[in-house]
């Protein structure tokens, strides 16, 4: 990607690289043609997923268990930056996979809360 974004992330594990921008708009481009990213773009194009920061994302969870929202991921897992996330199923959120995310504690990122 050659947009000049604030932060960049090379998730080598997920064969992905992260940019986000100022105004928190994050875009993905795949490093290798066997990712999951690789093989949505040569399905389909445009949006692959929306992004929600959650300040408690096990409360978050249990509401949407709460109200039979269908989810990948029951429980939360490792994301991009150390962050943990979960996705909700694109067949509950208007065909749109939903990526739900917990930002770090302010102390882990040396940024002030509010």
């Amino acid at each position: 990607m050659s947009l000049p974004f604030r932060r960049r992330h090379n998730d080598a594990e997920a064969s992905h690289e992260r940019a986000r921008s100022i105004i928190a708009t994050g875009f993905l481009e795949p490093t290798d043609p066997a990712s999951v990213i690789a093989r949505f773009l040569e399905k389909r194009s445009g949006l692959h997923h929306v992004c929600v920061v959650v300040e408690d994302l096990d409360a978050a969870l249990a509401e949407l268990k709460r109200r039979g929202v269908r989810l990948i991921d029951p429980t939360p897992r490792l994301g991009a930056g150390g962050c943990r996330v979960a996705f909700v199923h694109p067949k509950a959120a208007g065909g749109v996979l939903m990526e739900l995310k917990e930002a770090p504690p302010a102390a882990a990122t040396g940024r002030k809360k509010g």
